[in-house]
């Protein structure tokens, strides 16, 4: 056992075991790679850059059937949540 990690051994090869409560690292700069095109659900609604889209439209957004909006909403409301 290597770091208390559980390992599988077959024919002399060692491996660790998948899915035994194993955490994967997680990534520091995740926002960074989230966020592809800056400013473009501000384009799409028609707002201003710099101005706050409302939370309502943001979550009517969400649940919408557009998937890409979707996703840029939520992920604008979890971006406002850190924040605050």
């Amino acid at each position: 056992m290597m770091n208390g990690q559980k390992m599988i051994c077959k024919n002399g090869k060692c491996k660790p075991m998948a899915g035994m409560g194993m955490k994967k690292k997680s990534k520091k700069n995740w926002i960074k790679g989230a966020i592809k095109n800056p400013g473009a659900l501000h384009r799409e609604l028609g707002i201003k850059p710099g101005a706050k889209i409302p939370v309502e439209t943001l979550k009517r957004l969400a649940n919408g059937k557009d998937k890409q909006k979707a996703r840029q909403a939520k992920l604008a409301l979890t971006l406002r949540n850190l924040k605050s």
